[in-house]
């Protein structure tokens, strides 16, 4: 599993939609983690989607994996 941060919500968004186009037809999934979006629902699409590439801002990706434990880092591979 790949992990890519980010500084801002925005960029982060970009990077998924080029992320997206990239792997498509691939079989590589991707999800992002981001600030002022719903957090349960981004813990759901996780459990859903079992994206291969987590896009990210730091505050969301500590809130999730430090803070609640919801998202586990153990299995990431490559952080950009």
């Amino acid at each position: 599993r790949g992990l890519v941060v980010v500084p801002s919500r925005e960029l982060a968004i970009q990077v998924l939609r080029q992320a997206e186009a990239l792997c498509e037809g691939t079989g590589v999934r991707a999800a992002q983690m981001i600030g002022g979006a719903n957090p349960n629902r981004q813990v759901q699409d996780l459990r859903k989607k079992k994206p291969h590439i987590i896009v990210g801002t730091p505050g969301r990706l500590a809130e999730l994996a430090v803070d609640a434990g919801r998202l586990k880092l153990s299995g990431v591979r490559h952080c950009v």
